[in-house]
């Protein structure tokens, strides 16, 4: 797969198209660690690094081996940090999951307009309590009655996969968008009441 020289035939949307293959044939969908940047030759000089990595991942076959070698930082997108980005990189290339969700989970639980309030707090903890599992943290104003936010996150999951990051590395979760006017937790966030009503 890993050629060692490339020769820029037919320009750089031609070695882009033709990286991509190389990728595919190793059975690798490059696609999950790398996404254009509308830029073709930028583009070609990112897929020829990260084929680079491979290379020598498979050469030196653990992240020590290659810390030694000077990759420390593998190429992969989205850029979390250096832990998330080594796991995310090592599960690729072993063509494991890098994403999770609770769509299922989510889309069996109803919304709160048809459950007891008994019944939205143990729906509210168990998905709390599964998202801290994943180094999630749900930040929806607490002054926000119970009942909207929980319709939110099960909303939100019933729609959403989590990318797989280091133990260390905590997402959040706070329900804004940047539009306040459209918001349902804008009524207890000081920005948006400053922002809508002054």
């Amino acid at each position: 797969m890993i050629a060692k020289a490339h020769k820029n035939q037919g320009g750089h949307k031609a070695q882009v198209k033709k990286l991509i293959g190389e990728f595919a044939r190793a059975g690798l969908d490059v696609n999950l660690v790398w996404w254009s940047s509308g830029n073709a030759k930028q583009d070609v000089r990112c897929l020829r690094a990260l084929e680079q990595w491979v290379a020598a991942y498979w050469a030196l076959e653990s992240r020590k081996e290659m810390e030694a070698h000077g990759y420390d930082f593998p190429p992969v997108q989205p850029d979390i940090d250096p832990d998330t980005d080594w796991l995310r990189f090592e599960r690729w290339l072993k063509r494991e999951p890098l994403n999770w969700d609770l769509k299922k989970e989510a889309g069996q639980t109803k919304l709160s307009d048809s459950l007891s309030d008994d019944a939205v707090a143990r729906n509210w903890d168990y998905f709390i309590a599964r998202l801290a599992e994943q180094s999630v943290s749900v930040d929806y104003p607490e002054e926000a009655p119970l009942r909207i936010r929980h319709d939110e996150l099960i909303k939100l999951l019933r729609e959403t996969e989590f990318e797989i990051t280091d133990a260390e590395t905590i997402t959040h979760i706070t329900g804004c968008e940047g539009d306040c006017e459209s918001c349902p937790f804008c009524a207890w966030c000081d920005l948006g009441v400053v922002s809508l009503y002054g």
